[in-house]
């Protein structure tokens, strides 16, 4: 496979590697300075959603190389996500237009309703990921009501495609039930040591391309005891070493390439530029059938981000963590 792209049931290509924007310890000045590589090495699909606080960084990075010539709004992907305290209907286009303000564009490629449990608003649209686990739960929304929003932003051209982030495979099923515009795309966490296998098979009947977060499994999280990461992580698979050897590439190019063989799309983090730069010089090799299976049947290990702030919520997705 040679392709850059993923077509969107729609028709709208959206780009295999993107670059991630999300997670802790990462201030402005980095932040940007990661972006202005990303698009410099060749990026043209950027990640990110409102309870990252990244939005207006984006927005100010994608201007700037907008204003200097060096690209147009045309050639990026942007991908947002409508926050967990803005399901309520009344709050789901507001939040998409102050994300267009920070993003400083009329319209987004994607736009994800960013998990399946629902908040209470208490009066700001606004919301940072460090205060979600302060928020109260939601129990009275319909999803259905709010993916009927989100159809309409669509429908507006706010945002050029829609989907959704962490839904398992009833909340998939019952929104494409009820749905006039299925999902587009689902992004979930995905890598060879949780391959989610069954929904993704259940997202490809429905037409709805999978995004893979930590698709490399995030390892600068090892050496941060807060995090009780596991000491291998999927960058460290034997097979993947193996591979990475055999190709002469690194491990978390053989990772990348591996998902995007199987038509899923990634957005790795990186700070680091040497790294950014490898992850998306992904397309100058190819996994064999063989390398393909030997990846595939690694054993699932559990998940990494079970978000178990939103553990007892009827929405809950995640069916494999049984407890907080």
């Amino acid at each position: 496979m040679t392709r850059k792209n993923a077509t969107l049931s729609n028709g709208n290509l959206m780009p295999y590697i993107g670059i991630g924007t999300g997670g802790k310890g990462c201030d402005e000045a980095t932040t940007r300075e990661m972006l202005r590589i990303a698009l410099n090495a060749g990026y043209r699909h950027i990640d990110t959603a409102a309870i990252y606080g990244t939005e207006h960084i984006v927005g100010e990075v994608l201007e700037e190389f907008i204003n200097d010539g060096k690209l147009k709004r045309e050639d990026f992907f942007i991908t947002t996500k409508l926050a967990p305290i803005n399901h309520r209907v009344e709050f789901v286009k507001p939040a998409m237009i102050s994300s267009l303000k920070r993003l400083r564009t009329d319209y987004v490629d994607m736009y994800l309703i960013h998990v399946p449990v629902s908040c209470k608003n208490l009066g700001s649209l606004e919301v940072d990921m460090a205060d979600i686990p302060k928020f109260e739960f939601d129990t009275e929304i319909d999803l259905v009501d709010t993916w009927k929003e989100m159809e309409k932003l669509y429908k507006e051209g706010h945002a050029k495609a829609i989907g959704v982030s962490n839904f398992n495979i009833r909340q998939i099923n019952r929104i494409c039930e009820h749905a006039v515009v299925k999902p587009m795309n689902n992004q979930i966490e995905l890598h060879i040591h949780f391959p989610q296998k069954e929904l993704r098979h259940v997202c490809h009947q429905h037409g709805i391309v999978v995004t893979a977060f930590a698709p490399i499994g995030c390892p600068g999280k090892k050496s941060d005891p807060k995090f009780n990461w596991p000491s291998e992580g999927p960058i460290d698979d034997p097979m993947v070493v193996k591979l990475a050897e055999k190709h002469k590439k690194t491990p978390a190019q053989i990772l990348l390439r591996h998902l995007v063989q199987h038509g899923i799309v990634a957005v790795p983090k990186s700070t680091n530029e040497t790294r950014i730069k490898q992850n998306i010089s992904i397309y100058d090799f190819e996994l064999s059938l063989e390398d393909m299976d030997e990846l595939d049947r690694i054993a699932t290990r559990p998940r990494l981000y079970p978000q178990k702030h939103g553990f007892g919520h009827p929405e809950y997705p995640f069916d494999d963590v049984t407890s907080k």
